[in-house]
């Protein structure tokens, strides 16, 4: 994957990247662009969290800890 469609991987990252890492090392990608994809995926991925909270089933709750491992990577915080 070297060319990426920016809006469509805001709205649905999960769609386009198989893990939050796979966000952090895109080549093409600029590290401000790495981080709101990540963002719009930890917000993805909080609803989820709190849909199952509320009775209905999620996929993945742990996603919510990879994507913030993936942001402080690029933010410089581990």
């Amino acid at each position: 994957m070297s060319e990426i469609d920016l809006e469509r991987a805001l709205s649905d990252p999960a769609d386009l990247f198989e893990t939050p890492d796979a966000v952090v090392r895109h080549p093409t990608l600029t590290r401000e662009q790495k981080i709101r994809i990540l963002n719009s995926w930890h917000l993805d991925a909080s609803r989820l969290e709190c849909s199952e909270g509320e009775g209905m089933r999620g996929e993945d709750a742990p996603m919510l800890h990879r994507v913030r491992v993936a942001l402080a990577a690029l933010q410089g915080r581990q």
